[in-house]
């Protein structure tokens, strides 16, 4: 019983979706993979000179998001917002059906290690309960960019997901003992995605979740 109630917790606390995988599916390609600069529709950005947040305007109000948003490419030139945000949907679908199906391969490749950590403890908590999840979604993802930043040479960005969803969760003799496997939800989860501009690597990783009141 401690463990049937530790892992609906866990699965109440990340809200992963979407159904099982079958194991044939092809390897997943890098969702923030660089495309080719000959599809990037955008203006020229100046070569970055420093890493960090721009100084404050003199009447010290806070920046807006678009100066926000520069402020980042200055530190990463490759950014593009619209490549960004296609590249979160396709990362949002791959984390939620990895995590209903207990593919912690694909959760961490695509996860901090923190946040890794936190998955993989409800995971495992899931399995040792005899529960599964049950996660579809329904309909379209919406995605929007919420804030850009520099933290310590790190870019962050927080995008805002509203998806509608059918979520449930199932015990060992199939009765399901939280959600709903006919009725979606619609459901609003904050995210924050983080890289090094300064590494080789150019993947962006999944730091931190939320769900917005």
């Amino acid at each position: 019983m401690i463990f049937a109630a530790i892992a609906v917790f866990l699965v109440l606390r990340l809200r992963a979706v979407l159904g099982r995988r079958t194991g044939e599916e092809q390897p997943r390609a890098n969702p923030f993979a660089t495309p080719d600069p000959a599809f990037v529709d955008r203006a020229p950005v100046a070569a970055p000179t420093q890493l960090g947040p721009v100084a404050a305007a003199p009447s010290d109000l806070p920046l807006s998001l678009e100066a926000r948003v520069q402020n980042l490419r200055v530190a990463d030139p490759s950014f593009d917002e619209k490549h960004f945000l296609a590249g979160a949907k396709t990362a949002f679908q791959m984390i939620v059906q990895a995590f209903a199906a207990g593919d912690l391969g694909t959760l961490k490749t695509l996860l901090g290690p923190s946040l890794y950590n936190d998955f993989s403890a409800a995971v495992e908590a899931r399995n040792r309960s005899g529960h599964t999840l049950l996660t579809e979604l329904r309909g379209t993802v919406d995605a929007d960019l919420e804030d850009a930043r520099v933290i310590n040479g790190q870019t962050q960005v927080d995008i805002r997901f509203v998806s509608q969803q059918i979520h449930a969760v199932r015990d060992a003799s199939g009765a399901i003992v939280e959600g709903d496997t006919t009725q979606p939800i619609e459901i609003i989860d904050l995210w924050t995605f983080a890289r090094d501009p300064r590494s080789k690597d150019p993947n962006w990783q999944l730091v931190a979740t939320d769900q917005p009141n």
